[in-house]
Order: C-alpha cells, then structure tokens, then sequence
C-alpha cells in the first residue's frame, strides 16, 4: 500500500500548487471503482469533473489531441477553470476566441466586438470544438493545473 497524504494533511494556503489529474481512473456510474489503483486518487476528488475544451480553425491541435501522440499534457492555468461545461464553452469563445482572432488580425465579429457571434466567417478560427472527459488509453492524458493565470 502506498503511503500517501491527503488533500487535508497539506497546508497550501498562500502556495502555487500542482494538480496532476490522470483520466484513466476506473469508473463506474462516475464513481471511483478502485482506490488502489495505480493512480492512487483521493476520495474527495471522487466529484470532480473534469473537461478539457479546445477550439480550433485548422484541426491541427485537436486532431492530435483526439488520436496523436502516446502522451498528451495540459499544462492549465487557473484562469481557465470554470464551474460547467457551459461556462467552459461561454469562456473559449467570448474570451479566448475573441483575443486569437485580435491577435491573428483575422476578419471576424468577434475580434471587432469581443465576443462570439457564432460565425461562419471565411476567417472564424472556430471550426472544430473538442471535449475531452477522459482517454480509453491509460497514462496517454495527463491534466496539470497551475495556481497561476496562464494563457487566455
């Protein structure tokens, strides 16, 4: 058995912390079925949730997301966290689609005004919507989180 702490033995308050979260917990119902799993996971992450959102306009980046290399990390800041699904979707494109398309210099709606139109504009660099929730290959997606704004 391994010797492990818990999420309350540790005093991070005032600390950067790094979160590894590994999407190849055996589940059942959403529920940890193993807890001696090679990926020990503490009880109380048992309701987290997690969905990685990526947004696109070539495919490039989601297409080796989906089935590319043998590993995949996301290094995220904690700017990028949200409560849901939704909110997660609202944030990639009123916040980070309107600031690629500025920075890109592309002719959307959303660059002009800041936020999505859902457009289908010849330049939208909202082609393809991935949501990862979790990987059929164990130890191929890895999720570290930075107590850090990261990105947009």
């Amino acid at each position: 058995m391994l010797n492990k702490k818990s999420v309350d033995d540790i005093n991070v308050k005032g600390k950067k912390v790094l979160v590894r979260c590994d999407f190849n917990v055996p589940l059942i119902d959403g529920k940890i079925t193993d807890v001696n799993s090679p990926y020990p996971i503490d009880k109380k992450f048992e309701a987290f949730n997690f969905h990685v959102i990526n947004i696109d306009g070539n495919a490039n980046r989601v297409s080796c997301i989906a089935q590319g290399p043998k590993k995949v990390i996301f290094i995220v800041g904690m700017n990028k966290i949200c409560s849901d699904l939704d909110s997660a979707m609202k944030r990639a494109r009123n916040v980070a689609a309107p600031t690629n398309a500025q920075r890109f210099n592309v002719k959307t709606p959303c660059k002009e005004t800041g936020k999505c139109f859902d457009c289908k504009s010849p330049d939208t660099i909202c082609c393809q919507f991935l949501i990862t929730r979790c990987s059929k290959h164990a130890g191929r997606m890895h999720v570290i989180l930075v107590n850090d704004n990261l990105g947009f």
